[in-house]
């Protein structure tokens, strides 16, 4: 079901992530170790993983599972297909609540009580447009270059989500 993960549900109540290779078990031991600090301090509902095992690092051995949290994904077609501006609010709402929760933490403070390297995403961000021009763009269509120079320019200047009005 997913890129780096295979992903069962059980009962339609469980979630089991196997993941595919050993950078997807360094991944979902990190984001298990973040889910579990941060499950005190957000309101909005988060998996909280309760079956794991890291024993054998392996593909096909490691394994986290959860309660499935009730709702749909946050695709950007559910959203587009959203036409109640109410809900679009509520919807809003609560992403800001669960982004101001999160950024409560103190990020050197997680950084050092989770041992995580601190990052910079809109750094990354411009390093992999980067690689993608001086290394992949002499072999890519010149519509498709436009189309992610378009992408990656429109993410990098903030402009994605620039014309939502959240009042």
């Amino acid at each position: 079901m997913g890129q780096n993960n295979d992903v069962l549900i059980v009962n339609k109540s469980l979630v089991f992530r196997f993941p595919k290779y050993k950078n997807g078990i360094i991944q979902l031991r990190r984001e298990t170790a973040i889910l579990k600090y941060i499950k005190g301090i957000v309101s909005t509902p988060i998996p909280n993983p309760i079956y794991q095992s890291f024993e054998e690092v392996e593909p096909g051995k490691v394994f986290t599972g959860y309660k499935l949290i009730d709702g749909v994904p946050l695709w950007k077609e559910s959203l587009t297909d959203v036409k109640s501006v109410e809900l679009v609010r509520r919807l809003a709402k609560q992403l800001v609540s669960f982004l101001v929760e999160l950024h409560s933490i103190s990020g050197e403070k997680a950084s050092r009580d989770l041992k995580l390297k601190l990052r910079n995403p809109s750094e990354e961000m411009y390093n992999l447009y980067d690689k993608i021009q001086n290394t992949l763009f002499s072999f890519i269509r010149k519509d498709a270059q436009e189309e992610i120079s378009q992408s990656f320019e429109t993410f990098l200047k903030g402009k994605a989500i620039s014309n939502l009005d959240l009042k």
